[in-house]
């Protein structure tokens, strides 16, 4: 009887380590589980930031460089059509003088 008890006694003993693992570990699990989301969360939301802030930051470069660009290209146009305007007003003195020169000669 007594061997009875202690077998019995043994294995509840067993039983209950076996079952106390059991829970620890679906415990462990869980918990690291969650812990691990919310670490993967974490870092996703850092990458994201991180992301966005580059994405911003690139915008704002290539705005800047855009506006560059089309200054320079309105001050080209500028200068050239200034040096139109002088080159016309140039060519309409040679030719007023060509015929002042020409109607002196005929006269």
């Amino acid at each position: 009887m007594e061997l009875g008890n202690e077998v019995k006694e043994k294995l509840i003993e067993l039983y209950e380590k076996c079952a106390t693992k059991f829970v620890l570990t679906k415990i462990k699990t869980r918990a690291l589980g969650c812990l691990t989301n919310v670490i993967t969360d974490k870092i996703n939301q850092h990458i994201n930031d991180k992301l966005k802030a580059g994405l911003e930051k690139f915008q704002k470069e290539r705005s800047k460089q855009l506006k560059k660009m089309q200054n320079i290209i309105s001050k080209k146009e500028t200068n050239n059509s200034q040096k139109k305007k002088k080159t016309a007003e140039t060519s309409k003195l040679d030719i007023k003088k060509l015929i002042r020169d020409n109607f002196k000669k005929t006269k």
